[in-house]
């Protein structure tokens, strides 16, 4: 402890040394225009350095073990994405539910009562217009207020706006619900990936994505099982109950951030050292390893070098020099994720395959359970193997899946032919677990990797911007490409998601890099020196070019 204390003293104390103009341990930082930045002692830069090595050598399984309270936060803050997910996505559910279309829905000659497809748009658009705002706008209070009290306000929004989606009379209030929530929706999916990346080391945090991918999935498992139970349901009560169980969340989650710490990283960018301290110590354990104040220097070194090669963190920047390059790489993950299947793996959808109404929400149960059970196996790949090489991968078994699934819908007399749409649907699922096992968890470890410190949540908060935006084309589209009384291609759709995979599949082939195993200051490095996408995975840093990286 005394250790630490020493080390976390040199931290805190560099403005009063590095005062002493003289000092030939003293750096003075300038950025790219040769404006003043700060200046460091060069002690913080030998602990930084060693703070940097103890990352690596950090192995997962002692990782655990120290930082297992880190991991205990995370998971806490993480149930609000089970939360979205379920809020989000049930809207669409429900255009399957007979009680919300004996509500909402008008007659179809041979198909009873469905939701016109202009509204299934309406509805299925509005909360993705009101998260590409909460995106963009997110980024200004978590950088203002901080993180932790961001998540608390955010949830409170949420319980509010579910009583008007709970007591709507008509699918115009419906939709206006829709686009409020979507704004805190929009919150948290930018929210909880930056807040928790950045509580946990180097060797934890690509789990950390693999279970928010986890907890996309669980709440699809929650919502295909709260649907099923009222698919029979006739009265208004069939889509109000679970509209009503919205509120479970916040009571859960809320109570459990009185406890938990803020952002390490943004205490330390808004210098309040004592605190940011503080809390690195409740997210580890105590171990004769852990060294808060190496902790510190490592992320107060990591700053200083991102004031050294970025101008401003204003949004803009995100568009500049390299970080034009993590921008690219943190939308396209998106639009291959959002064209992938994921606007085909519907109960709707399912419904218009050939199969009776309670079969397809069967179907999206099972489905939905596979997407769990693949999510918890991908730690295994995450481990083990890249994230480029796993990423093409599956990007290219989707491609081959989408369209066996269309060719299938091709069939001669298919609505006759009951094996045939048993064959598309056993497609999907296998879709599912290529989806699951690589792309679903993927995206998110990545999108917490590449963007800088500085700049993290507003990349994250672009990223999540064209993810709602592409969730709008699908919506959009979809319903009057799969709708009897539109288009009624059914099947045939994902000759559509299988093209425009297509070119998913080609960007990541040419421009994912490898960033497996790497701190966040070499990633800086590596993207500020322009290293080709091949070259990432075996590109090597000599530890004395990172110590004089401030002075380049």
């Amino acid at each position: 402890m005394a250790e630490n204390k020493r080390d976390t003293q040199i931290v805190e104390d560099v403005e009063k040394v590095t005062t002493q103009e003289n000092d030939e341990r003293v750096i003075i930082v300038e950025n790219k225009e040769a404006q003043f930045v700060g200046k460091v002692d060069q002690t913080l830069i030998d602990v930084a350095a060693e703070g940097t090595d103890y990352e690596h050598k950090l192995e997962v399984r002692e990782a655990l073990k120290i930082y297992w309270k880190g991991v205990m936060f995370t998971t806490i803050i993480t149930f609000t994405i089970i939360m979205r997910v379920y809020d989000i996505v049930i809207i669409n559910s429900f255009f399957a539910l007979p009680a919300f279309r004996n509500k909402f829905g008008h007659e179809v000659p041979g198909s009873g009562k469905q939701i016109q497809a202009s509204w299934q748009a309406a509805l299925g658009n509005a909360s993705l217009v009101g998260q590409v705002i909460g995106a963009f706008t997110v980024a200004y209070p978590m950088e203002y207020i901080g993180r932790r009290w961001t998540l608390i306000l955010s949830l409170i929004g949420t319980s509010g706006f579910t009583f008007m989606q709970f007591f709507a009379q008509s699918i115009q209030v419906l939709t206006a619900s829709e686009y409020l929530s979507g704004v805190i929706w929009g919150f948290y999916q930018v929210l909880i990936p930056t807040y928790s990346s950045e509580m946990l080391p180097t060797a934890l945090r690509p789990y950390l994505a693999g279970y928010i991918n986890l907890a996309y999935g669980i709440g699809g498992l929650i919502l295909s099982g709260v649907t099923k139970g009222f698919d029979t349901w006739t009265s208004t009560w069939g889509y109000r109950i679970p509209f009503a169980i919205q509120w479970i969340w916040p009571v859960i989650i809320l109570p459990c951030l009185i406890f938990t710490p803020e952002s390490p990283w943004w205490l330390v960018r808004k210098g309040r050292m004592e605190e940011a301290e503080k809390a690195l110590r409740r997210l580890s354990s105590d171990s004769p390893k852990v060294d808060t104040g190496r902790t510190l220097a490592m992320m107060q070194k990591t700053i200083l070098y991102e004031q050294h090669v970025e101008k401003d963190s204003t949004l803009w920047q995100c568009f500049k020099g390299s970080s034009l390059r993590r921008t690219e790489i943190v939308i396209m993950i998106f639009f291959c994720q959002d064209f992938a299947g994921f606007a085909t793996n519907t109960t709707y959808f399912f419904e218009q395959l050939n199969v009776t109404t309670q079969q397809a929400f069967d179907i999206s149960i099972g489905n939905a359970a596979l997407g769990v059970v693949c999510a918890t196996l991908s730690a295994f790949l995450l481990r083990y193997y890249g994230r480029r090489n796993v990423f093409v991968i599956g990007m290219g078994s989707v491609v081959i899946l989408e369209y066996l699934v269309a060719i299938l819908a091709c069939a001669p007399n298919y609505k006759n032919r009951p094996a045939v749409s048993g064959a598309q649907v056993a497609i999907t699922m296998i879709s599912t677990i290529a989806l699951q096992l690589t792309i679903g968890p993927l995206t998110y470890t990545i999108l917490t990797e590449v963007p800088s410190a500085k700049l993290r949540s507003k990349t994250v908060g672009i990223a999540i911007a064209v993810d709602a935006c592409c969730g709008i084309v699908t919506s959009t589209v979809n319903p009057y490409l799969i709708n009897p009384g539109e288009a009624n291609l059914a099947g045939k759709s994902n000759f559509v998601w299988g093209s425009l995979s297509i070119i998913s599949f080609l960007w990541c082939f040419f421009r994912l890099p490898e960033t497996k195993h790497r701190t966040v200051e070499e990633i800086d490095y590596m993207f500020e020196h322009r290293v080709k996408t091949r070259d990432f995975k075996k590109y090597h840093i000599d530890p004395e070019t990172l110590k004089n990286d401030l002075v380049e």
